[in-house]
């Protein structure tokens, strides 16, 4: 057995969601909780190293660059590796992504996400911090739409992460760097790729949120991801990457496409594991005009009172949670993105 594949079975074991290599040492993370795993162990870290480091990852790394790729490590575990320099050599920083996508149950995934990706066009966003489960979730909506619709899939990811494969779907993902020059191009040429559905691993700058607004605005149903930590926020990000003179061009388009917007976190559960929280935005009228007209602030307002469309506050979430066991008050208290609120709905 290879030194890497040893590093991952044993993460694997102790349920473990990231590996960290900095030479002599391995650290794990496991419920959001990171600890040293190995520790002196020169000749051991340095060799797993090596065998991540590609041809590809060399020449990257000697330019000062970092690099990303994704590789299946078994028949149950897929890598996605970031292998980046710094003071004290080379470091990677691995995910260890299942074979199988996990389901929406699997995934404690609110039942509002099954009814937004059933949608035939407009812009679904997945927003949250790094590792809080945006790529599962993708992944999901991705395996629900090809198992349940079909039709032609294009991803566009950096790197891809999970496999898909289904008869009842066609389905092309494209990764970034290896397959197409960046975000932006791979969206342009999705349009002319006759797809129905647009998954986006991340937009990242002007081009690509152009790009994605221009496919959903034809008629095509775009699922991609934000690191934001709220509805409003993701809201304004988008437009705020514009220049202020097209912006309000920007919020018009917004408003036009916009189907939803899920912000998640993941927490340590009481008893171990991890467990989602969300919060949910619906694209109701109400909310279009308020993304038209700049009142992004008033969208929490909305959010408290829809949900019957199955629109919720992180803070109403949260609460829950704590209610019924699931998590600490500490816990989420610390996870949340307005504590004085939450602390009113436990008081």
């Amino acid at each position: 057995m290879s030194v890497i594949s040893q590093l991952v079975a044993a993460a694997e074991k102790q349920g473990c969601s990231d590996i960290h290599i900095t030479v002599p040492n391995a650290h794990f993370r496991k419920d959001g909780r990171l600890f040293c795993a190995v520790r002196d162990k020169q000749a051991l870290t340095a060799g797993a190293l090596d065998e991540l480091l590609t041809d590809d990852a060399k020449a990257r790394l000697a330019r000062g660059e970092s690099f990303d790729y994704g590789v299946s490590a078994s028949t149950c575990v897929r890598l996605r590796v970031h292998l980046y320099p710094t003071q004290s050599g080379i470091a990677a920083a691995i995910r260890l992504l299942p074979m199988r996508v996990p389901s929406f149950q699997e995934l404690g995934l609110p039942a509002v996400i099954s009814q937004l990706s059933r949608l035939s066009s407009g812009l679904v966003i997945i927003a949250g911090p790094t590792g809080s489960g945006k790529s599962s979730t993708l992944a999901a909506m991705v395996t629900d739409i090809a198992e349940r619709e079909g039709g032609h899939i294009v991803t566009i990811e950096e790197p891809v992460e999970y496999l898909f494969s289904h008869r009842n779907a066609l389905i092309h993902q494209r990764e970034v760097g290896t397959d197409v020059a960046d975000f932006a191009h791979a969206l342009v040429d999705a349009l002319r790729e006759d797809p129905d559905v647009i998954m986006v691993g991340e937009m990242r700058d002007q081009k690509t949120i152009q790009a994605a607004l221009t496919a959903a605005e034809t008629g095509h149903l775009v699922l991609s991801t934000l690191h934001t930590t709220s509805a409003a926020e993701s809201i304004e990000r988008m437009v705020d990457v514009f220049p202020a003179e097209g912006q309000r061009q920007i919020r018009t388009q917004l408003a036009a496409v916009i189907g939803g917007v899920v912000c998640q976190r993941l927490m340590p559960a009481i008893g171990g594991g991890r467990r989602p929280a969300h919060e949910v935005l619906v694209a109701t009228s109400a909310v279009r005009s308020m993304i038209r007209e700049g009142r992004t602030h008033q969208i929490p307002s909305v959010l408290q009172t829809g949900r019957d469309k199955g629109m919720h506050t992180l803070s109403t979430h949260l609460a829950s949670l704590v209610r019924e066991g699931t998590v600490s008050r500490d816990t989420a208290m610390r996870f949340a993105t307005d504590p004085e609120g939450l602390a009113r709905l436990l008081d």
